[in-house]
Order: structure tokens, then sequence, then C-alpha cells
């Protein structure tokens, strides 16, 4: 997957505004595991979100991240932080209003 510069870097771009980041196979392409295209990392955990195997052209990872701004795109486990921290305030409210006391503290971002 050879590609123009100029779209790789628009690519690398539009990852970093919806919080991905676009990193492309440095290595030779054409092995099982490398097609040499994109891969899209989430950067807090480290996950690959799409391209497991370096199988995105610069274009998908365009359309990708414009459909993820927009909200259309499916997400692999990027929502679970939310959800997590979501789940612990709910349990937290609950909690409170029976009146318990949690041996834990909750951090809010």
């Amino acid at each position: 997957m050879t590609t123009d510069p100029r779209i790789d870097h628009r690519a690398r771009r539009a990852a970093k505004r919806v919080g991905l980041v676009a990193r492309k196979s440095r290595r030779r392409a054409g092995t099982v595991d490398n097609h040499g295209g994109f891969q899209l990392i989430e950067p807090l955990t480290n996950a690959v979100v799409r391209g497991e195997r370096f199988d995105m052209s610069a274009e998908d990872v365009l359309e990708f991240c414009k459909a993820r701004d927009m909200g259309d795109a499916p997400v692999n486990n990027l929502d679970f932080t939310k959800d997590l921290s979501d789940f612990l305030r709910q349990a937290l409210t609950e909690c409170e209003a029976k009146g318990m006391k949690l041996p834990f503290i909750l951090c809010a971002s």
C-alpha cells in the first residue's frame, strides 16, 4: 500500500482529531500479519481499534475517522472506560441513597 505522503499525513491528523493514533507499518509488506498499511490505536490503552494486520489504507483511515467524528463508526472497546466510570457513578449514587459508605474513593476527571 504505497500512498501519497500528503494523504498519509491527512490520515494521521484525522486520527489525532478523534483521539486515536494512526500508525503505519514500516516493515516489508506482504507478510501474513502485515499488509503495509495503517493501524488505528487508542493511545490510553494501546489497543488496536482497526487494522489489526496493518490492512487499512490512508483513505480507510480518513473514512473511519470521519464516521467516528459524526458518531457513526462502530467502536471496539474504546468506550470501556466511559462505561466503567458511568457504572461506578451509578453504584456510588445508589449506595449513597441507601446510606452506605464505600471503602474506596472515586476520582473525578
